[in-house]
């Protein structure tokens, strides 16, 4: 008998013998099952046959998914691919004249009331300035650290959106697994909007905002008020999407009234605003004031109303999400993601319809539906991921009343399943061929702030190192680029704002663009000097036809000047910036790749004058080779 034994055996000598007792099923003192008779353990109904292998896995998967360590490594894991992917080299066309306004406002430290950049505005007006304040904070942030500054700071923007929506999921009541499918699923539905541009912040304040109002619930007080309309109005200077919120919190106590007025639902203690009509009227009428609090004033909804009914037949993103379905445009399964959390939303609403508040109803839907609108507000579909697995849980809690153990295994092997289907989903675009990760460190350097395919980046310098005068056409897409690196120097005849220069300007600007019946007599119209095109636009026999001179080209661009004694000032600062580096340049034909590569491959690489284009599209864009 070893010591232990011995040492305890006296004690079990007098201690005295207990009766039988029936199972309870309660647990004794310790925190055991209490045993059946004296000192043995008798078959104990509680016990169950140990589960097969299967089962066993998945249980273990779904206790792992639901812990908060690795629940929070896969949303930080997701944040730093993510946040990875939106460092590409930009893209979009507007970021350049946000900049640029932001960098008058800064100079002059007054909004402009006449359009500085544009030469062809109507009535020489600018737009309301309903970005102000973020074009500064640009402005100040490239001044500071350069554009590349300015992409970390989207890309952790981005991120701090993706753990926000996270932690407002995990307030409504669902499991640390759930939350983070939902945040995959929002990010695949929406990743397509987290451009480097004003709208990032906007969404931002979408997804804080919507959740201390409407998940929060606070009881409105004075200082909640005064809160909320603090951050409105700074919302209001950002950005002009705050409209849209204003518009959920006046239909969500619009819809709180008269179901209450009906007597189908009585207000509860921790609605909103404790439910009482006269703090929600009060919250919708502070929401908006607080639109009006900026320096456009009541210019804003007019303008609104304009820029939709210019950009929707044109733009990509006031097109319904329906006209993206296969579109290979739009971003992986985007569409399709859409589409299933429509359809859980639609099959939720239908299943809690008589015990949830119709006005919360309503905001879903609404947020649900704005995307068959336009597809740039996929970004507002959180509200309907929220509703969904929000109602989820609380039904699975319900469900396994009694067993919570069982309830969060099977809500967390639902949850592994479909949170690793999506993690491979978000992964998967930056695998692809286009997406080497060997690149990583290229699109951490400044050089590759602007995709130099898609931008004229050689043609830009060479504009802004030459100083050529007179009117320069420009394409939309190509305006903010070179406002943000020439500034003022050169008034584009359009960049990304239409609205200032109305439909007329914008039609015409198409027509010269593409090169369509008409386009050269539209340079005329409006006496343009020097065009900035892309690189097929202007072909040898066009350049000999239409006695347009080129002074530049290169891979994507080039740069033209129109055959006339207006322009012999220009093709002499031509010729002497070429003379200083050793390229031959005769005013007469102007520009000769094959000559500049020849005599100066330096400066040929920097610029972007390249070979390459040898292999890209027809030949009638390379016959100077």
């Amino acid at each position: 008998m070893s010591r232990r034994s011995r040492k305890n055996e006296p004690a079990r000598k007098h201690e005295p013998a207990r009766k039988s007792e029936p199972v309870t099923g309660k647990s004794s003192g310790d925190g055991k099952p209490a045993r059946a008779g004296g000192g043995h353990a008798g078959p104990s109904p509680l016990s169950e046959p140990r589960p097969g292998w299967p089962s066993r896995v998945l249980d273990r998967i779904a206790w792992i998914v639901d812990s908060r360590l690795f629940v929070w490594l896969c949303l930080l894991g997701m944040c730093g691919l993510f946040g990875w992917m939106v460092m590409l080299p930009v893209n979009n066309p507007d970021l350049g004249w946000h900049v640029a306004l932001g960098r008058y406002i800064v100079e002059n430290r007054s909004i402009p009331r006449i359009e500085p950049f544009v030469y062809n505005a109507i009535g020489g007006l600018a737009e309301p300035a309903h970005e102000w304040l973020t074009q500064v904070i640009y402005w100040l942030t490239v001044q500071a650290s350069g554009v590349l500054g300015l992409r970390w700071a989207h890309a952790a923007l981005s991120a701090v959106i993706l753990i926000v929506f996270f932690l407002l999921l995990r307030r409504a009541g669902v499991g640390p697994a759930l939350a983070l499918l939902g945040t995959f699923a929002y990010l695949v539905i929406a990743q397509g909007r987290f451009h480097p541009r004003p709208h990032l912040v906007n969404m931002f304040f979408m997804v804080g905002l919507y959740g201390y109002v409407f998940v929060v619930q606070p009881a409105l007080n004075r200082r909640q008020f005064a809160g909320i309309f603090v951050v409105m109005v700074a919302w209001a200077n950002l950005h002009s999407a705050v409209i849209s919120f204003a518009a959920i919190v006046v239909l969500y106590v619009l819809v709180e009234i008269a179901q209450q007025k009906i007597g189908w639902r009585r207000a509860q203690p921790d609605d909103l605003g404790g439910g009482q009509v006269r703090r929600l009227v009060l919250l919708a009428g502070l929401v908006c004031v607080s639109l009006v609090l900026t320096p456009s004033h009541f210019r804003l909804f007019p303008y609104i109303l304009e820029s939709q009914r210019i950009n929707a037949p044109i733009s990509a993103e006031w097109r319904p999400i329906t006209a993206y379905w296969g579109n290979p445009m739009m971003t992986p399964f985007s569409v399709e993601t859409y589409w299933i959390v429509a359809a859980a939303t639609v099959i939720t609403s239908v299943l809690v319809f008589r015990r949830v508040s119709l006005s919360r109803l309503a905001v879903v839907a609404f947020m649900l539906l704005l995307p068959l609108s336009g597809q740039r507000f996929v970004s507002d579909c959180f509200a309907p991921v929220l509703f969904v697995l929000s109602e989820f849980s609380r039904w699975a809690s319900v469900r396994h009343e009694g067993t919570p153990l069982r309830g969060r295994v099977v809500t967390g092997r639902v949850a592994s399943v479909l949170a690793v289907a999506l993690v491979f989903v978000v992964i998967h675009p930056a695998l692809n061929h286009e997406n080497k990760f060997h690149r990583y460190q290229q699109r951490l350097s400044a050089d590759w702030n602007f995709q130099p395919g898609y931008f004229p980046v050689g043609a830009v310098r060479f504009l802004d190192e030459v100083d050529l005068t007179g009117r320069l056409f420009n394409s939309s897409d190509w305006g903010g680029y070179l406002l943000l690196h020439t500034y003022r120097k050169y008034p584009v005849f359009i960049d990304g704002r239409w609205v200032t220069v109305g439909r007329k300007v914008l039609d015409d600007s198409m027509v010269i663009e593409h090169r369509r019946a008409g386009a050269f007599e539209k340079l005329d119209e409006y006496k343009v000097d020097i065009l900035l095109v892309y690189r097929e636009w202007m072909t040898k026999d066009l350049q000999q036809d239409r006695k347009w001179i080129p002074v530049f080209e290169n891979l994507n661009a080039g740069v033209y000047v129109r055959d006339a004694p207006d322009s012999v000032e220009n093709l002499r600062k031509c010729a002497e910036y070429y003379r200083a580096r050793g390229i031959p340049f005769d005013p007469g034909k102007g520009f000769s790749e094959r000559a500049a590569f020849v005599a100066n491959r330096e400066w040929c690489r920097e610029f972007r004058v390249e070979r390459m284009h040898l292999r890209m599209r027809t030949n009638k864009k390379v016959a100077g080779w």
